[in-house]
């Protein structure tokens, strides 16, 4: 037996059958590319796949659709999943030929240098080097500011070891509570900046 579809359903079943096909074709070709030589033929069936997403797949209307209503649904929604699948693999095949990023060294927080010497060119190796000088309100703002840090990381290392659940940490976690809002409230915010000049921008970075 053969179903009847309505003109409206069976344009919409058509159009969708002829972007199954062309998304098979697409997927066979992605199976043979390979990075870095075929990286064109990469981007150009990216860029192809995701306008027939966009403006294929997802412009074709079953709401106003009847006889065909079920069907099409059931064929565009595995079209959507077949069609983000292969833009997914496309993106991986893009990112291998991508060199990767150096990586980055972390400086702590906490090392904070008075005195840094300043970089001189190698031609004026031999001359003795230079010292950045803070005056006494910044060097005992980022003193203070260096004090305050360690107690945050006592603090971040003691919550480290409470176990999540454990009653037997409740009253020590609301100890904690208390002594990291006054930390904050009166001592961080307390130190003041807008008064400092030479170590202003400094202090601002701990």
């Amino acid at each position: 037996l053969q179903r009847q579809y309505s003109v409206q359903s069976a344009a919409a079943l058509r159009n969708l059958d002829s972007l199954d096909r062309e998304l098979a074709g697409f997927e066979a070709a992605v199976k043979h590319l390979r990075m870095p030589e075929n990286r064109d033929e990469v981007a150009a069936i990216y860029g192809k796949v995701e306008k027939m997403l966009m403006s294929g797949i997802d412009a074709v209307e079953t709401c106003d659709l009847h006889s065909g209503k079920q069907e099409a649904r059931v064929e565009r929604k595995a079209l959507v999943k077949r069609a983000e699948a292969l833009l997914e693999a496309l993106t991986r095949l893009k990112e291998q030929s991508e060199p990767a990023a150096p990586p980055t060294e972390k400086t702590p927080p906490s090392t904070v240098r008075f005195e840094e010497p300043v970089q001189e060119a190698d031609e004026d190796k031999d001359r003795p080097p230079l010292t950045r000088h803070y005056s006494m309100n910044s060097r005992q703002a980022m003193e203070t500011v260096e004090g305050l840090l360690t107690e945050v990381v006592d603090l971040e290392c003691r919550v480290a070891t409470f176990v999540p659940g454990d009653r037997r940490y409740h009253d020590e976690i609301s100890q904690l509570f208390g002594t990291v809002e006054k930390l904050l409230l009166t001592r961080i915010d307390g130190v003041a900046c807008g008064e400092l000049h030479s170590g202003k921008d400094d202090v601002r970075s701990i």
